[in-house]
């Protein structure tokens, strides 16, 4: 439901919800109830469908199998710090700034590999900037891959990278979490929920590779 209300991502959805934004009001104001994913999301729909309709929205937030993400039993390789990305590759997700944050690490002579997992529009751009900065070496493509498959990465895995500029809540962080991953991962809609930094992750501003590229090395100094 959230990406229906005017003002999420923008980049993705303003013509969207510029064309549908009266279609949409009187859809909502309708409907017997309305559930929303976060307290931020919860205040676009207030503004949307006015005071009168406030008692039928609620916060549903969303959840995940805890028994089927869990820790796995292997040890971690700790000479190779191993990151993941899930998702989209859309302009909402903004891969590039994770991108651009491996190019930090490249500099610094950081040992990592990147893993991103999910397809989308930005695929191809993301692969030619790969390439064209020979970092084809550290950061490979899986597309969409199985549950079991993708539970796998992230038990291996030692830290999930989102630089979303928008979210309702964040499912793939959720998984990540419960399967004992450290998130980085902007500061949007719903990560305050269940990030707390330096104990389970660390949140950054939008757009900001400079900073999660420095959340990475500090953890590098760390037992990850």
């Amino acid at each position: 439901m959230d990406r229906i209300f005017p003002g999420f991502a923008p980049v993705n959805y303003f013509f969207y919800h510029l064309l549908f934004y009266i279609p949409i009001m009187y859809i909502c104001r309708q409907a017997e109830k309305i559930t929303v994913l976060s307290k931020k999301r919860l205040d676009d729909a207030r503004s949307l469908i006015g005071k009168s309709h406030y008692s039928k929205l609620y916060i549903v937030p969303n959840g995940c199998d805890t028994e089927f993400f869990a820790p796995g039993s292997e040890v971690k390789d700790t000479n190779l710090i191993k990151l993941i990305v899930v998702g989209r590759l859309t302009h909402q997700k903004d891969p590039f700034t994770i991108l651009r944050a491996m190019l930090s690490l490249n500099e610094k002579s950081i040992p990592y590999r990147l893993t991103i997992i999910g397809n989308g529009p930005l695929k191809d751009a993301m692969v030619r900037f790969v390439k064209v900065h020979q970092m084809e070496d550290k950061v490979e493509f899986t597309g969409w891959i199985s549950k079991m498959d993708l539970r796998s990465y992230y038990q291996q895995s030692h830290i999930m990278l989102a630089g979303s500029s928008d979210e309702g809540m964040s499912l793939a962080i959720l998984e990540a979490l419960s399967t004992g991953m450290y998130i980085i991962a902007t500061r949007v809609s719903g990560s305050d929920n269940y990030i707390r930094e330096g104990m389970n992750g660390d949140l950054i501003q939008v757009n900001d590779a400079a900073s999660m590229a420095k959340k990475i090395e500090h953890i590098t100094g760390r037992n990850f």
